[in-house]
């Protein structure tokens, strides 16, 4: 009886653990929902910003070769496209834009001509390489205390009704 009451407070432990993570998951997709409405809601400030980080990537990055290639998801490499004149006046070279499948968020690669990645900041990555932070925000709103707490108290009930069960079998054996 002692090892079906373990394995069930550790298939608590675990379905406990599992919805957690589960939440995290959920919360990291509803992120990047969010973020694709902004994209759509604020197109010029999110422009503006892509080029402000491209910008910052050349400023501080002399070594990048004359030939770098950003690559942008379809949509912002249409935008982008057009507008070849803006990229070319933040990065003061003579750049070339590709667009790639791999970007699906929104974002930017940054490569040199023999197509090595020497940036990445496609959004969905940031997000992903982040994810720890939305986890350690995740633990605050949901401390290890009050899933500690909850199993206290799972434990109490198994132990009450074992308790119960023993007693049951006492009386049992005496009649």
């Amino acid at each position: 009886m002692n090892s079906i009451l373990s394995s069930t407070l550790f298939d608590s432990k675990e379905l406990i653990l599992g919805l957690k993570n589960r939440l995290i998951s959920e919360c990291v997709e509803e992120l990047k929902k969010k973020t694709k409405k902004k994209i759509k809601k604020s197109q010029s400030e999110y422009y503006s910003l892509i080029l402000d980080l491209i910008k910052q990537v050349f400023d501080n990055n002399k070594n990048l070769k004359k030939k770098s290639i950003i690559f942008f998801n379809e949509i912002d490499f249409k935008y982008f496209n057009q507008n070849i004149g803006d990229l070319k006046k933040v990065t003061n070279k003579n750049i070339i834009i590709n667009q790639s499948d791999k970007i699906i968020l929104g974002g930017f690669l940054i490569g040199q001509d023999d197509n090595e990645v020497v940036f990445n900041y496609d959004l969905s990555n940031l997000i992903r390489k982040n994810q720890y932070f939305i986890e350690i925000q995740f633990t605050k709103l949901i401390p290890d205390s009050g899933i500690k707490e909850l199993q206290l108290e799972f434990e109490s009930f198994i132990n009450k009704n074992k308790k119960e069960i023993k007693e049951y079998l006492i009386k049992y054996d005496k009649i």
